[in-house]
């Protein structure tokens, strides 16, 4: 109790100015009363991180918890088979059911790397056509390349 460690620091300040007692009293006293301060302290952060937690899992702000009504009547274990429940847990939780998915998206994505090394097929074409005129007609525009040219490519290539 914080109240009678207090009492007990100034009773022990007093004897000390007193006479009746040393300075190392005084400080153990005081060390006494400054540990119980500093419990207090991490007991009401303790709290507050509950009700913050708390908060967060229910989605509103400044919620009590009321306590159970007495007598409190909980239904039967419907096992009292331990293994049951591990076996439950181990199928239900959602710590373990996330871990599985990740577990089968990794499964997929090492097949999906072992299927990209093996063998690929690339196929690339190309087509295209060039119309040459000038003014010259007969044999001149035979020979100045007067006319249409044409040409097309297939690629296949296998890795």
């Amino acid at each position: 109790n914080k109240t009678a460690i207090s009492e007990q620091l100034a009773s022990a300040k007093r004897n000390f100015e007193v006479g009746t007692a040393t300075i190392t009293d005084t400080r153990e006293a005081q060390a006494k009363y400054d540990l119980a301060t500093a419990q207090e302290l991490a007991a009401d952060n303790d709290l507050r991180v509950k009700r913050v937690t708390l908060d967060q899992i229910v989605g509103r702000v400044g919620v009590e918890p009321k306590p159970l009504a007495v007598p409190v009547a909980l239904p039967a274990l419907p096992s009292t088979n331990v293994d049951t429940w591990v076996a439950q847990a181990d199928e239900q939780h959602p710590g373990v059911r996330k871990a599985r998915l990740g577990l089968e998206v990794a499964q997929l994505e090492t097949q999906k790397a072992k299927a990209a090394e093996g063998v690929t097929v690339d196929l690339t074409g190309s087509l295209g056509a060039q119309n040459l005129h000038n003014n010259l007609s007969g044999a001149a525009a035979i020979q100045s390349g007067v006319g249409t040219t044409k040409n097309a490519s297939l690629g296949v290539t296998v890795n």
